[in-house]
């Protein structure tokens, strides 16, 4: 915790993404970690295909180029040929921005939309707050709202957050950017909530289709 709080205090390295790993996996450690600046929280025994599964999201998120899985000993990304739409996202640039991993994507936009459900109804009252220690707050939500939606090619929520946050920054007006805001993440979560639902939905399914393990013979016993 303490070099995460350091790393997040060193110019240059804020964004640094950063992921626990730890043999505790209660509530009150996530929230310890979480809260002194790390980006995900795994616990052991460790996961493999979770673990990458995780560094990638977190790269996508801080903006940076995910790169391919390429270990034959780790299950291939998802790529079906046509990624169902979602509206308000860009599905081709999240293709490109996540080499075509359909679960990675689907994984990434479950937790925007959780992280965000509360936010169309907080942001006429954040704006409004100019008190300096929730103005800083709220810049700062602002910009981790705008690399998580560049993040899954969600460019109408990533371009009026970076453009409220200017607007918040230089003092211009911004009530219609905080509508225009809220009604972009109302729709994302209409849209996203249905891609998710559907998306869990064929998981189940292709799980029940996994033909059952066989069971050992008397030999092998």
């Amino acid at each position: 915790l303490q070099a995460t709080r350091l790393l997040r205090s060193t110019p240059g390295l804020q964004k640094l993404p950063v992921v626990a790993l730890t043999a505790g996996a209660l509530v009150e450690e996530r929230r310890r970690a979480l809260a002194s600046g790390m980006n995900a929280f795994l616990s052991k025994p460790l996961d493999m295909g979770r673990l990458v599964v995780e560094v990638r999201r977190v790269i996508a998120e801080a903006g940076g180029q995910v790169p391919e899985v390429a270990s034959a000993g780790l299950p291939p990304p998802s790529a079906p040929a046509d990624w169902p739409p979602v509206d308000g996202i860009d599905m081709r640039a999240a293709r490109q921005l996540l080499s075509g991993d359909h679960a990675l994507f689907m994984g990434l936009l479950e937790r925007f939309l959780r992280d965000t459900a509360g936010l169309p109804g907080e942001l006429p009252a954040w704006v409004s707050d100019t008190a300096t220690e929730r103005r800083q707050a709220l810049l700062a939500r602002l910009h981790k709202l705008r690399g998580a939606a560049g993040a899954l090619g969600a460019n109408d929520v990533a371009g009026i957050g970076q453009r409220l946050e200017l607007a918040l920054t230089q003092g211009a007006p911004t009530d219609d950017l905080t509508q225009a805001l809220s009604e972009a993440l109302a729709r994302l979560a209409v849209a996203g909530g249905r891609a998710v639902a559907a998306f869990a939905q064929d998981q189940a399914r292709e799980q029940t289709r996994q033909p059952p393990a066989a069971l050992p013979t008397s030999r092998q016993l």
